[in-house]
């Protein structure tokens, strides 16, 4: 691998070039290993991949915030909405061994009710706000 600012040659796997101090660019290397399943999100023009963010911050929302407003340049509020929508779409597709069987049930529970609230919105349809549940009851109530 060459160096992007001097043109120098880089052995080993170091952050900076040994000649003139400047990062190695490895969003090179990141860039060929995307995979056709990855959530790539578009921020001011730069495309942030939300599944190694997930990957690395899975438990630490803070902090995928941080990284996304480093990458971005977003304020807080934005990066935060980025963060939020993305890791609720990637939570279904890493459920993994390390969860509990309850933690994984809650998983798919909730996104089957957001997938009925969704469905029911679409179609225009009154559901519960809850559950997404369709068959609803309406009492009336008397007074005497």
């Amino acid at each position: 691998m060459f160096c992007s600012n001097c043109g120098a040659e880089i052995t080993g796997i170091g952050k900076f070039c040994s000649s003139c101090g400047v990062a190695v660019e490895t969003e090179i290397i990141e860039d060929n290993n995307i995979k056709s399943n990855d959530l790539i999100v578009d921020a001011n023009g730069i495309e942030i991949n939300m599944t190694e963010i997930y990957r690395k911050y899975r438990k630490e929302k803070v902090n995928a915030i941080k990284n996304v407003m480093e990458i971005s340049g977003l304020n807080i509020k934005e990066a935060k909405k980025i963060v939020d929508f993305s890791f609720e779409e990637l939570k279904i597709n890493f459920i993994d061994d390390t969860m509990s069987n309850s933690e994984k049930e809650k998983i798919i529970q909730n996104q089957n009710r957001k997938n009925n609230i969704e469905k029911a919105q679409q179609e225009s349809v009154a559901c519960c706000p809850k559950c997404g549940s369709t068959s609803l009851t309406a009492q009336k109530k008397v007074l005497v």
